[in-house]
């Protein structure tokens, strides 16, 4: 993956939060999709770890590692079935987003 370090004041396609154009990580999570899905879904206690970090980063909220203060503070996390196979959600969410479809 390539990455722009240009921060302030630039304007292109790898200006987003991350710095990294939206299109290349799309390739890349296509890529590896369908083995990404299977590790989730075998390592569920792992996974949890995994999408909560996802969810800190993409949102600018914390880093990868969870902080100190945060031990035994993971939520759960689970697969959509259907159509929407692969799509992980917060457990306590998955109800409401069921029934939205």
């Amino acid at each position: 993956i390539r990455t722009n370090c240009r921060f302030e004041g630039a304007t292109g396609p790898g200006d987003g939060p991350l710095h990294i154009p939206e299109s290349e990580v799309f390739s890349l999570f296509q890529t590896h999709r369908t083995s990404l899905i299977k590790w989730l879904t075998q390592n569920s206690v792992a996974a949890n770890e995994c999408m909560e970090a996802v969810k800190r980063v993409s949102s600018l909220s914390g880093h990868r590692r969870r902080p100190a203060s945060a031990a035994g503070t993971v939520g759960t996390w689970c697969s959509l079935s259907g159509e929407n196979f692969g799509r992980f959600v917060p457990t306590e969410e998955r109800e409401l987003i069921k029934r939205r479809m």
